[in-house]
């Protein structure tokens, strides 16, 4: 399971998720923090982008 924060979606400023996108959309993430306690992963889209130029 992972979570994408919504600060995470996009390189600039969204207001909701709807605005980055959309139900099946498929995402090229980031990895930026793993929990094995939770057992969760926070991801990022926009460190993905940014990583990719």
């Amino acid at each position: 399971m992972g979570l994408v924060h919504l600060r995470e979606l996009s390189p600039t400023p969204v207001a909701s998720p709807e605005e980055a996108v959309r139900v099946g959309d498929e995402i090229t993430v980031v990895v930026t923090a793993v929990d094995p306690q939770r057992r969760t992963l926070s991801l990022s889209r926009r460190r993905a982008r940014t990583a990719a130029g």
